[in-house]
């Protein structure tokens, strides 16, 4: 009996031995690599463009200030577009609004 224990004791440290080491040598192997990347610096000037969407359904009494918010910003790579719910829609948003260059 104690030589079957001593015989799965020995079995399982080699077992854990070896995941152990293959554990760790991977480990170090994805190190060694990521250490030998050479990475690319972001391009600071790099802007994406930008859409900006108002769903416009009925009388919104925020919308002038939410364009004039967006109209006013520094980012310099943006469309705005203006959806209107329907046709009808269109008589209930502020006159200062319709006519607003975008």
């Amino acid at each position: 009996m104690d030589v079957m224990l001593l015989t799965f004791t020995f079995f399982l440290f080699w077992i854990i031995l070896v995941i152990v080491v293959v554990h760790y040598g991977t480990l170090l192997l994805f190190l060694r690599r990521l250490k030998q990347t050479e990475w690319q610096k972001p391009d600071v000037d790099y802007t994406p463009k930008t859409m900006v969407l108002f769903p416009i359904r009925g009388e919104d009494p925020s919308l002038l200030n939410s364009l004039e918010k967006v109209l006013t910003q520094d980012y310099p790579n943006y469309h705005v577009r203006c959806i209107l719910d329907s046709p009808d829609g269109a008589s209930l948003i502020p006159p200062t609004t319709r006519h607003c260059p975008l």
